[in-house]
């Protein structure tokens, strides 16, 4: 979703980067397929001194001039996470934006959420579609955000031990914390009544009944995105953890 207002700059690469500078994190991992992630190099190597990019659906011939730790050339995740956990690879926060399948996303989430640490970040890209077309489950030519939303959405609404946000920015950057809460994480002075308080109970109950009806999960999200995303602004978001340069 394109961000207009005064933070222009505001992409997930610039969210990972404001996230860790805030909280102290100096471990990256990014995961990403070869059409999606595509920030790496703006990830701020004086803050996130250990970074690390995992890619499936990537030929092992591919190359776009950026370091790939660990690939695998279909939909497999199971074989880099192994190799990375065989590395003593760490990732204190990492980013999502893999393949915008349901199956894909949620198989996604599960698995880098059981990496991060306890107070760990998962920064989720393509939560804001900004169209029904763009939120097709399939894959479809040009804009494509899939389902992502819905998984996020998924899987921070089936666990107690989450906290959660979205930034409006970037077509729509979800974030997730482990077993720590959002207000501990914000600069001195901020308030967290500027981020919506967690959907009703019947909003959450009608939302996770959609395992399959798509369009139906799209109405419903459309309708209540800000109270089911937690949605905030790029500003506001500037102003809870600090400026993102």
């Amino acid at each position: 979703m394109t961000d207009d207002i005064s933070v222009p700059s505001l992409n997930k690469a610039a969210i990972v980067n404001t996230l860790a500078r805030r909280l102290g994190f100096t471990d990256y991992l990014e995961l990403a397929t070869p059409s999606t992630g595509k920030h790496f190099s703006e990830i701020d190597p004086t803050v996130l001194k250990n970074t690390c990019r995992m890619m499936y659906i990537t030929p092992y011939v591919f190359n776009d001039g950026a370091k790939i730790d660990f690939r695998s050339p279909d939909e497999d995740l199971f074989t880099p996470i192994e190799a990375f956990r065989a590395a003593g690879g760490k990732a204190q926060i990492c980013l999502v934006d893999g393949w915008h399948t349901y199956a894909t996303t949620t198989r996604d989430l599960n698995r880098m959420f059981g990496i991060i640490p306890d107070g760990g970040v998962l920064v989720v890209h393509d939560c804001l579609p900004p169209s029904r077309e763009s939120a097709t489950p399939r894959h479809r030519r040009g804009e494509w955000c899939g389902v992502a939303y819905k998984a996020y959405l998924d899987f921070v609404f089936q666990r107690a031990n989450t906290d959660y946000f979205t930034v409006d920015c970037d077509y729509g950057c979800g974030i997730i914390v482990k077993n720590r809460k959002i207000s501990d994480l914000l600069v001195d002075g901020a308030s967290a009544s500027a981020i919506p308080a967690r959907p009703t109970a019947d909003l959450i109950a009608r939302s996770l009944e959609n395992k399959t009806d798509f369009d139906a999960a799209y109405d419903l999200f459309d309708q209540n995105k800000t109270e089911m995303m937690r949605m905030i602004s790029a500003e506001t978001f500037h102003d809870l953890f600090g400026p993102s340069a």
